[in-house]
């Protein structure tokens, strides 16, 4: 587990550059990165269309996930995490965003390395990173 010094914003994602492999869908959608990299979501998720319109998809309702599909052997221009929201901007020009959720946790992401981080219900990001 991380000090205090380090917040979301400090750690390195492991997503810009790769390609969204794979996409499996449950009551979750689990996105699988060519950089070995993967984001879980487990919360209601907005897109952004290249053009600017944002819709909400729910990976509880697979009727809302077509958009998402999409994605798939998209590549990843940027990515980030600002406090407890993250974003991915895919080279198509959508954008994917995950927000906080009072209840639950929203996301997790890992990298190859064993980098973790997890969308804390209330808001808030946990952080681990590998052992030295």
């Amino acid at each position: 587990m991380t000090g205090p010094e380090v917040t979301a914003a400090d750690v390195p994602l492991d997503l810009v550059g790769g390609v969204l492999d794979a996409i499996t869908v449950s009551h979750q959608l689990d996105l699988r990165f060519s950089t070995g990299a993967a984001v879980t979501i487990e919360t209601p998720f907005t897109l952004t269309s290249p053009v600017g319109t944002a819709t909400l998809h729910d990976p509880d309702d697979p009727t809302s996930l077509a958009a998402p599909l999409r994605l798939l052997h998209d590549t990843v221009r940027h990515a980030r995490v600002d406090h407890d929201v993250l974003t991915i901007g895919f080279d198509g020009g959508t954008v994917l965003t995950v927000g906080p959720h009072p209840d639950y946790e929203s996301w997790h992401h890992h990298t190859a390395a064993g980098t973790r981080m997890i969308g804390l219900p209330g808001g808030g990001v946990a952080i681990w990173l590998p052992s030295d």
